[in-house]
Order: structure tokens, then sequence, then C-alpha cells
């Protein structure tokens, strides 16, 4: 058995569809302007761009509910838009502090001119 043989096979068949596939991830991010925030989303060749004034609610939340039904703390902004879209502060990667970044949650707040509002969960926000 040439073991180099099935290293390299090894190699084609799964190193390089992994690589692929994270080379897509590598434009993954938000940014934040005067007037407007610009996302990144996974493998686009273009940003989605978002005025504040397209922003209708902010809200925080303490974590989420794993498969298993244990809350796991994970503390993050959510941005709701007139479009129905949302995104989300714990969607991409992220410092590994399990914290709410203040400096931009009041950003956004007097940038949409609205309070932000808080709960536990984000599953809470569909009965609100």
């Amino acid at each position: 058995m040439n073991s180099g043989k099935i290293f390299r096979w090894g190699t084609s068949l799964i190193a390089v569809p992994i690589g692929v596939l994270t080379v897509f991830a590598v434009p993954v991010h938000t940014t934040f302007h005067a007037s407007e925030m610009r996302v990144w989303t996974y493998a686009s060749m273009r940003s989605a761009t978002y005025r504040y004034d397209q922003i209708r609610a902010i809200t925080t939340t303490d974590g989420f509910r794993n498969r298993f039904g244990k809350f796991v703390s994970d503390p993050y902004i959510l941005i709701d838009f007139d479009d129905g879209t949302r995104w989300s502060s714990g969607a991409n990667l992220r410092d590994p502090d399990r914290i709410i970044n203040v400096d931009l949650r009041m950003f956004l707040e007097a940038k949409s001119k609205l309070q932000s509002r808080h709960v536990p969960i984000e599953r809470d926000l569909s009965t609100r």
C-alpha cells in the first residue's frame, strides 16, 4: 500500500474543498458608517446596505436555548429592519468575551433615534 498516494488523495478530497469553502467566509463582516451600515454575508459578491432610518427595533438578549433546552449565556444585539431582515451581532465571528458591546448599542440608538429593548432569549421576540 502506497501511503503517500493515500495522503495525496485525502488532501484532494478533504482539504481542498474545506479550503475553498473557507475562502468564501473571508469577507464576512459588518461595517458601521455615519449614515448606514454595510453587511457582507457568506459568499456574497457585494454588501447589503441599510440606512439607520430603516431600523425598526434594537433588541439585546442574554443568550439562547440549545437543542437540549439548556440556556447558553451568549448576549448579543439584534437589529430588525423595515424590510423584515434581522442582523445579529452574534452571527459573525467576534470577541470571545461574552458581553454586549455597549458602545455599539449606544451608537445604534443615537443613529436610529430608537431605544433598545431587552428580552432574555431571542425566541421570546415572537411572542411580543
